[in-house]
């Protein structure tokens, strides 16, 4: 096959490969499987021909002569692998058998992966519980803007972390309103704001490509058919005659109107400028549509800011009222704990000024009576010094005594001085 053919085009080709699809089919529906095998993935089909027709689908876009012949030959080893299986007890079967478990454990692993994947919950996705900002309300009569109310908020103060009411900010974004409520902003705002104005950004191109370069071709085309038909002036047409009329193999019947009501319709409804201008037309209208609901739903945020600055400034008065009300009752515990560490100072002043005269009665009495026991001592010192110096002459005499009788008797006296009396002499 010359390189520059594709084989997909090429008739011989698309025969031997529906050929070789044929006889594969064939083969694999005889090859005996058992039960558990044959209906592990599907229970009404069987898994070779499955495998047959993914493994063709899977190679039919090929252009490679390489590639083309090497799934060919792997087909009809295949074949030969697959008419040898029919047999049971050949290793052919058991191979099969062995190669299709596989396939099937695999193809399981698969499915059970893709579940698990899919009972994740999206990451974007809203949460069940999810309360929506504002809440929309279509036009009664159908054909004005809707209008928004919110649903929640203003939430109670009760309701609210911090128990001070953070006021929220309108901004806007390509036209699109919103409310900046917290910081850091969170991603699912941020994506839905690109989103909106990425479509809002691909009509506003769309629109200004219309305009710039299909409109003019259009009415180009316009004038061509207009040319033609200018052309074709005077000859006769198959339509030009009224009995005209056809149905088609499908069962559709096709009219045809006048030369002069057929260029009537294409001026008006058929031309390829009027499918412009109509494609123009509802690109404006989704723009108006759309900027109905941005200016709506700008209305709704900002009468929901002017809510939520009013109840702000309630509770700033009523927290401040609250918050002098705590001042005062501060300032009466400060004056009455002043007071009371007052009177307990005066108490340890008092207690202290006592303490200390205790002390210095205490010091002088302690000071008397030792000056009075010193006067004691020095008295009774004066009487014992009188006392011994008034016994002192007799205890002198006493000695003088006890000494001159003891130097008697070491010398005796004569007879007449031992008995110096008359009486004792004369006994």
């Amino acid at each position: 096959m010359p390189a520059f053919i594709k084989p997909g085009r090429d008739s011989r080709h698309r025969f031997a490969c529906k050929a070789l699809f044929r006889a594969l089919l064939r083969a694999g529906y005889r090859v005996p499987l058992p039960h558990d095998v044959a209906t592990a993935l599907d229970e009404k089909q069987n898994p070779i021909r499955a495998l047959i027709r993914n493994g063709f689908r899977r190679n039919s876009s090929e252009i490679s002569l390489r590639l083309v012949n090497s799934a060919l030959n792997k087909g009809y080893r295949f074949l030969e692998l697959l008419t040898l299986a029919r047999d049971e007890s050949s290793p052919a079967h058991a191979d099969v058998l062995q190669f299709l478990r596989e396939n099937n454990e695999r193809v399981l692993a698969i499915r059970e992966k893709k579940r698990q994947e899919a009972e994740i919950p999206n990451r974007f996705a809203p949460k069940p519980d999810t309360v929506p900002l504002l809440t929309k309300i279509p036009n009664p009569d159908g054909r004005g803007p809707p209008t928004f109310v919110p649903t929640v908020r203003p939430l109670p103060l009760e309701k609210l972390s911090g128990g001070v009411r953070k006021l929220p900010t309108l901004d806007e974004l390509g036209g699109h309103p919103f409310l900046r409520l917290r910081k850091p902003q969170s991603e699912y705002l941020g994506r839905v704001l690109r989103q909106k104005f990425k479509r809002r950004q691909r009509w506003a191109e769309k629109y200004h490509e219309l305009v710039t370069e299909e409109l003019a071709d259009a009415e180009q085309e316009d004038a061509w058919d207009e040319m033609v038909e200018e052309m074709l002036e005077g000859v006769p047409q198959p339509w030009d005659n009224p009995e005209y009329y056809a149905t088609d193999n499908s069962g559709r019947q096709r009219w045809t109107q006048s030369k002069q009501s057929a260029k009537r319709v294409r001026k008006t409804h058929g031309s390829y400028a009027h499918a412009v201008k109509l494609s123009m037309t509802d690109l404006e209208f989704k723009q108006k549509r759309e900027w109905d609901e941005m200016i709506a739903r700008g209305k709704a945020l900002w009468k929901l800011v002017l809510e939520e600055r009013a109840l702000a400034a309630k509770e700033k008065k009523t927290r401040k009222k609250r918050e002098k009300v705590q001042r005062k009752r501060e300032r009466r515990r400060a004056v009455k704990a002043e007071r009371r560490e007052a009177r307990r100072l005066r108490r340890v002043a008092k207690m202290r000024e006592s303490l200390r005269k205790w002390r210095v009665k205490t010091r002088e009495r302690k000071k008397k009576e030792r000056a009075e026991r010193k006067e004691r001592e020095k008295m009774q010192m004066e009487q014992e010094a009188r006392q011994m110096a008034e016994a002192k002459p007799q205890e002198l005499a006493a000695s003088t005594t006890a000494a001159g009788l003891t130097g008697i008797e070491s010398h005796p006296p004569a007879q007449e001085d031992r008995c110096p009396s008359s009486t004792g002499c004369e006994g």
